[in-house]
């Protein structure tokens, strides 16, 4: 299993999912934004006139009979040329004389657009000004001035055939120059109406209401990048946040539901008896989580090291015990071993004794003050434990078999799975493994290698346990259901009778209490925080 996940379809949904309120905050923002900066803005109103263009002419020439040249050309070069006549910047310079506006040639220029009309010789002129008497103002110059312009290039080519009519007339008989001198008549004649093949169609009106801004439209358009930014953010924070976020995370990387969450908790009140629910609701979905009636024995391990795993076993022991199952707790954290010290039993002897040596593994057992529960320690700390526990004469494998026959449910507590091969190999082992994971701590990509360590020891993960889970009733509904009898309510197991010699030091009252495990032997703390220590 990869650190980051592919982003197939799934993935991105739930992306989406787990930072929905991120990605409507952005779009709402933006939507936000850009209706108060639209709302600041000053109106502005577009105008617009329209000018139809006429198909090109054959130049005037000087024998009114000689055959005129093809000057037909395709109707799209035709409409790009006459949008480049109108876009020419002397158009704008004679808009500017005829309007007086104190805006220069190219600001005019600038607040005019030009488009054609569908497949028609027509173009639209809109301006767009401050004032709609100053837009239609505007749109009106650009058509008048447009179609002047057209008119003055016709005349000038009219013009220079004239001229070239006069200079022939200087050199020509008095005969030959009867008709010049009608055919200059007629051009000069032809160049008073010529119009230019343009015309103004449809003059521009001031508008009645302002084109811009558009508040509401802008803050849809916000709002749909906004969401769209708000989509990239959200990956990226994929990408760069090695934190799991929420359960749904944890569920999509360890590919296997949610059977326990643990809140925080206190040593009394509403919330203590709230823990207390949890670890019997773990075991509740621990039973029915299991395929067979056969699945007896369960790992229960973590990523990292004071993720809660030790305590989870402890506690879940209890919770088996309280509804009347017999259970052997297991210490299989060759490396830093505590439940021992956390129930006060004796840990000499234990798991490795049994593994080295030719003992069996009943005589070894420890009862315990939890009613039901009997501890099979670490025993004697070895260098090696993921070597022990591979095989051999004494693997781990008929431990396991033999404990399975002195109860009705086996719990191995195991050494982190990113510490050593140990717990891997334990977790092939046995018919389930819980993984425990602090939501508080927990990172990605160590949760990641854990389960993709897990996974290629074909190790069968039965769900996660969420140590530090958010409250499912932190609006006191629990309280307000629960918190009333809750002073009236013992919830003290049973205790059984310790074996003489191991007088109870209390702990596991605490432990049935509120207060939290002792320290190891070795003088580290058992690596449980307080949020599981009931």
């Amino acid at each position: 299993m990869n650190a980051q996940q592919p982003l197939d379809f799934s993935t991105f949904v739930a992306v989406v999912r787990r930072r929905a309120k991120l990605i409507a905050g952005i779009a709402v923002a933006a939507a936000l934004l850009a209706f108060g900066v639209s709302s600041l803005m000053p109106d502005r109103y577009d105008a617009s006139s329209n000018v139809l263009f006429g198909p090109p002419e054959s130049p005037p020439q000087i024998d009114p009979n000689a055959p005129l040249p093809d000057v037909s050309i395709e109707p799209e070069r035709q409409a790009a040329t006459n949008l480049a006549l109108a876009s020419l910047p002397v158009v704008a310079l004679r808009v500017k004389e005829r309007t007086d506006s104190s805006q220069s040639p190219k600001e005019l220029r600038e607040s005019v657009s030009i488009e054609p009309q569908g497949q028609a010789d027509l173009a639209k002129i809109t301006a767009e000004a401050a004032t709609p008497r100053e837009a239609a103002r505007i749109a009106n110059a650009f058509a008048i001035e447009i179609v002047a312009l057209r008119r003055e290039k016709a005349q000038d080519q009219i013009q220079e055939v004239i001229d070239a009519i006069e200079g022939e007339l200087a050199a020509q008989s008095t005969a030959l120059g009867t008709d010049l001198e009608t055919r200059a008549e007629q051009l000069k004649i032809q160049k008073r109406l010529e119009a230019g093949d343009a015309e103004v169609v449809e003059l521009a009106t001031p508008p009645a209401s302002p084109s811009s801004p558009t508040p509401l439209r802008n803050a849809i358009i916000g709002g749909v990048l906004g969401l769209i930014l708000g989509v990239v953010v959200a990956l990226l924070l994929r990408r760069l946040d090695r934190r799991v976020s929420d359960e749904d995370e944890v569920v999509e990387i360890v590919e296997a539901p949610v059977i326990g969450r643990i809140p925080g908790i206190t040593d009394k009140g509403w919330k203590h008896h709230l823990a207390v629910e949890a670890f019997q609701l773990l075991r509740a979905n621990l039973q029915l989580a299991s395929t067979t009636a056969e699945a007896r024995t369960f790992a229960i391990t973590s990523a990292l090291p004071e993720e809660g795993k030790s305590t989870v076993a402890l506690r879940l022991a209890h919770a088996f015990g309280l509804s009347g199952a017999t259970v052997i707790l297991v210490d299989c954290d060759l490396r830093r071993p505590t439940l021992d010290t956390s129930l006060d039993v004796n840990g000499d002897a234990g798991v490795t004794t049994a593994l080295s040596a030719d003992a069996g593994a009943r005589g070894l057992l420890q009862d315990t003050s939890m009613e039901g529960v009997r501890l099979l320690p670490a025993g004697p700390l070895t260098m090696m434990p993921g070597s022990l526990v591979t095989g051999g004469d004494h693997d781990f494998a008929k431990l396991l078999r033999e404990l399975a026959t002195l109860a009705d449910y086996v719990l191995v507590d195991t050494s982190p799975v990113t510490i050593g091969a140990d717990a891997s190999i334990i977790a092939s082992k046995v018919d389930g493994t819980l993984l425990t994971v602090d939501m508080a701590s927990v990172d990605r990509k160590v949760l990641v290698a854990a389960v993709g360590q897990l996974r290629n020891a074909e190790a069968n993960i039965v769900g996660a346990v969420m140590n530090h889970a958010d409250e499912l009733l932190s609006d006191r509904s629990y309280q307000g259901y629960y918190g009333g009898v809750a002073d009236r309510i013992t919830t003290a197991a049973p205790v059984a009778k310790r074996q003489e010699g191991n007088p109870s030091s209390g702990s596991v009252q605490n432990a049935s209490a509120g207060t939290s495990t002792p320290e190891s032997r070795n003088g580290h703390t058992n690596g449980v925080r307080d949020s599981v220590s009931l």
